[in-house]
């Protein structure tokens, strides 16, 4: 096969997976209640975000137990890429501090790569 229809062949079979991947709403894991200083920032920042990524942006609210309800969620979500959290700096330090055995069961890493 010439390696022009290769190329076409791969790029036809990927097309579906791009359209799927933009079809699918990032979820956004707020570990706070609604309403809060932190949700209304997190919903302001939702419509530059979905049309940088032009895709739907949909927030969860995850609050309760100083934030590690939705910290959890976070660090337990697929490694897909379609899962984001929005949280402070003082609530990061605090939660890897408030509960370090979650923090030696999640340990931080790369969950997904951006293009």
């Amino acid at each position: 096969m010439p390696p022009i229809a290769r190329r076409a062949l791969l790029a036809g079979a990927a097309l579906p997976l791009a359209a799927h991947a933009q079809g699918t709403p990032l979820r956004m894991v707020v570990p706070f209640a609604p309403g809060g200083a932190t949700d209304i920032a997190a919903r302001l920042v939702v419509p530059a975000l979905a049309e940088a990524l032009s895709r739907p942006v949909v927030i969860e609210n995850r609050g309760g137990g100083g934030t590690l309800i939705g910290a959890e969620a976070v660090a337990t979500a697929a490694p897909d890429g379609n899962t984001i959290g929005f949280f402070t700096v003082t609530t990061a330090a605090l939660a890897a501090g408030a509960a370090p055995e979650a923090a030696l069961r999640h340990p931080p890493r790369l969950r997904a790569r951006c293009p």
